[in-house]
């Protein structure tokens, strides 16, 4: 599981990403209705570095296992997809987490993708854009 911290003001909560869906995690002095308010207001909100910080964090997680394994995350995923199961019981932990962290790189690779293509069709130059981001700026992108 990788869990995704989000600026909430002053760390509230947290979510993760579960099975294609986020949950929102509060901490203990928050109730439901703050949790509910969240969500209806959009409080949850991803910026492009928050998705660039997402794809590094699960890279290294990838790197990790490419080590150990001796393949690229690619290689492994091909095979794991189709059902190849590990040679040693000791290492069904790590695939599962392997696949995941590979599952979620994609996805985040893919919003990257379309937040950059929605950047672009706006009037701003991707010029402007990236000086924000480098300014460290948050980047507000479609859910």
């Amino acid at each position: 599981m990788t869990v995704l911290t989000r600026d909430l003001s002053s760390k509230q909560a947290f979510c993760y990403e579960h099975s294609d869906q986020f949950v929102l995690v509060l901490l203990p002095h928050l109730g439901y209705n703050d949790c509910r308010n969240a969500a209806e207001h959009g409080v949850i909100e991803m910026t492009l570095d928050d998705l660039l910080q997402d794809i590094y964090a699960l890279e290294e997680e990838m790197r990790t296992y490419e080590r150990k394994y001796g393949v690229l995350s690619e290689t492994f995923y091909e095979s794991y997809t189709v059902g190849e199961e590990p040679p040693d019981e000791a290492w069904v932990r790590d695939w599962t987490a392997w696949a995941s962290a590979y599952q979620l790189w994609l996805r985040r690779r893919e919003q990257y993708q379309a937040a950059i293509e929605s950047l672009r069709s706006s009037d701003q130059p991707l010029a402007d854009m990236i000086a924000r981001t480098a300014r460290h700026e948050p980047i507000r992108i479609p859910a």
